[in-house]
């Protein structure tokens, strides 16, 4: 795993995703899941969009297990 992995998502997803107390998103697979599935969901982002775009802020690629599974939807 990349030094730092998730710490870069989270910082990504906390662009978007924010908590009423205004806490960022904890670099935590849980959390940084279910924040992917609220902006796809949303339609905020589809998953190639905020793969291109973490790509470009945040120079990560997420990897296919974040995103949520067809069955998940």
């Amino acid at each position: 795993m990349i030094k730092g992995y998730y710490e870069r998502i989270a910082a990504f997803l906390s662009d978007y995703v924010k908590f009423e107390n205004g806490a960022e998103l904890p670099p935590n697979v849980k959390f940084i899941k279910e924040a992917i599935k609220m902006l796809i969901d949303g339609g905020y982002f589809t998953k190639d969009g905020l793969r291109l775009e973490a790509l470009r802020s945040q120079d990560v690629i997420i990897r296919e297990d974040l995103f949520p599974q067809e069955s998940d939807t």
